[in-house]
């Protein structure tokens, strides 16, 4: 999605990587000088829109009328709408994907470790109605190798090791968002099981005086975003950003869509609940990142670092998620475990 600017590094981000992730899908490029609510609107009032949106727009979700001109409603007033809108997106079949930002917990309305400001959960990738992407990086030193024979790798540095680990500022120079909404007061049911289980591991946490224990956590799934090879003005750039992993989910998920239509003429849509049902009952439809943490920004990692974001672990956190997808796994889970009836 674009910003009204014309081409960009954002535009080429998205449009390249959910090419590369999903070969042969047809690609809309929806250009608007909108926030989010303006644009939710024009979205769902238009005849035609695709069924899966890649958007890496964000900021934090007790300041949206420092974005916008909030025509005297507040910040919390103008998330509820903008989710509302979202809603009415998601059940109409278009499945959201948004990145969970760039700048850790403590997002980019505290990049210096505001006391004042801990944790600062950003919006729209703290929506419930959305599918939330963090970020990994592989770490090459391990045992483990891959010997990719891609033209892209056989011309070029690609990395060969499968360890994965999520964004951090002191290994690529920022660190991917994450945390709890501020504004609803139970988790929702479709990762209340997952949300739980990780408040309750026994993992440090943060005061429950900087973040919401019963918000939405987020984000819901990670994929790469360190390095993603992407053309600018011609020339192959390495490019960083919950802007990258966010189009290659959307894309991954494009395939999921894509068969559910063809063979079921059913459409992924609002995907939340079914991305977390798979968690629980498929083993190995998710790679589990159990190494990082969110308590970075963009320019330094905070003193006194957990109350300041979260630590990765077994099972889901809100640093990386669910972890990352397999999605050959989960197409056949979805063919062999679910009922779905042809119509």
């Amino acid at each position: 999605m674009g910003n009204g600017s014309g081409s960009d590094v954002e535009s080429e981000l998205d449009v390249q990587l959910i090419s590369q992730a999903a070969d042969g899908i047809n690609l809309w490029y929806w250009e608007t000088p909108y926030w989010l609510y303006s644009f939710a609107v024009d979205f769902y009032g238009s005849a035609d829109v695709p069924d899966v949106i890649s958007m890496s727009w964000g900021w934090a979700e007790d300041q949206q009328c420092d974005i916008v001109d909030c025509n005297n409603i507040t910040s919390r007033h103008y998330v509820e709408r903008v989710n509302n809108e979202y809603l009415k997106i998601a059940l109409r079949g278009t499945t959201i994907l948004v990145s969970s930002g760039d700048a850790g917990a403590p997002g980019r309305t505290s990049e210096s470790c505001s006391t004042e400001r801990p944790i600062n959960p950003v919006f729209p990738g703290s929506s419930p109605y959305v599918l939330s992407v963090g970020a990994t990086y592989v770490n090459n030193i391990n045992n483990s190798r891959v010997n990719f024979t891609s033209g892209l790798c056989s011309n070029h540095s690609c990395v060969e090791g499968t360890n994965e680990s999520s964004i951090t500022y002191d290994a690529v120079s920022w660190t991917a968002g994450g945390g709890f909404d501020l504004y609803h007061n139970e988790t929702f049911s479709w990762q209340k099981d997952a949300v739980e289980s990780y408040l309750f591991s026994g993992v440090e946490l943060p005061n429950y005086k900087n973040f919401n224990p019963f918000g939405r956590a987020y984000p819901d799934l990670s994929a790469v975003g360190h390095s993603c090879p992407t053309y600018i003005g011609g020339y192959l750039s390495g490019v960083d950003g919950t802007s990258c992993s966010a189009p290659v989910v959307a894309g991954l998920l494009s395939l999921v869509n894509d068969h559910l239509w063809e063979n079921k003429r059913l459409k992924l849509g609002y995907a939340n609940p079914l991305i977390y049902d798979i968690a629980k009952t498929c083993d190995g439809c998710f790679n589990d990142i159990t190494h990082g943490y969110n308590w970075c920004t963009e320019e330094e990692c905070c003193d006194n670092s957990t109350e300041y974001g979260f630590s990765a672990t077994d099972g889901y956190d809100p640093v990386s998620g669910l972890g990352t997808l397999n999605i050959g796994k989960i197409i056949h889970h979805i063919d062999t475990y679910y009922n779905f009836t042809n119509i």
